[in-house]
């Protein structure tokens, strides 16, 4: 049974989550221990996005390694491919259907997310325990364009090998239903 105080938990939260840790920029609900298909995008003006029951429609074919760090994995970093740009339908905190293409660090947040929902890690996704590592050490790599860029191109070719384009998973956690989100959309 699906309970509207979930949802509120989630965000409040959430929202003590991003106070508490201003470099986090999404966070999933499945984190708080809360069994719904929903999380939260922080945009560089600190305003949050609601996600709830996404799904993927498309990935582009651009595949980008870069630095993910994780809430669940604190300290540690791994250096992670994924599609370039999405194409992504949910509903909101109002309940509102949208449609959105989401690229770059938003692309990737959406789906490191999506993933939580999936039961998967940025983990699970390393082409090699060799891109996983301390905070400092993936500092160090990012702070180095030259090894940044040999890492990344060593880590998408490997990614390409293997197949990673497809990452369109099959749903773990239950949907909420719209009624669910119009009755706490009303409260916020």
């Amino acid at each position: 049974m699906e309970d509207p105080q979930l949802i509120e938990a989630f965000v409040r939260s959430t929202r003590a989550c991003f106070l508490e840790f201003k470099h986090a920029v999404a966070v999933s609900a499945p984190q708080f221990g809360i069994p719904h298909r929903m999380f939260s995008l922080k945009d560089r003006r600190d305003r949050i996005t609601w996600i709830i029951n996404p799904e993927i429609l498309e990935v582009s074919r651009v595949i980008v390694a870069d630095f993910e760090g994780c809430l669940s994995i604190p300290e540690y970093e791994g250096l992670v491919p994924r599609p370039y740009s999405v194409l992504a339908q949910f509903e909101d905190l109002s309940g509102k259907r949208r449609t959105e293409r989401l690229r770059g660090l938003s692309a990737r947040s959406f789906l490191h997310e999506f993933d939580h929902l999936e039961g998967i890690l940025y983990l699970d996704r390393l082409t090699s325990l060799e891109f996983f590592m301390h905070t400092d050490e993936a500092d160090k790599i990012r702070n180095s364009k030259k090894s940044f860029r040999e890492f990344a191109g060593r880590v998408v070719a490997q990614a390409e090998i293997r197949g990673y384009q497809s990452v369109l998973p099959k749903m773990s956690t239950p949907k909420i239903s719209s009624s669910l989100v119009d009755k706490v959309a009303s409260r916020f």
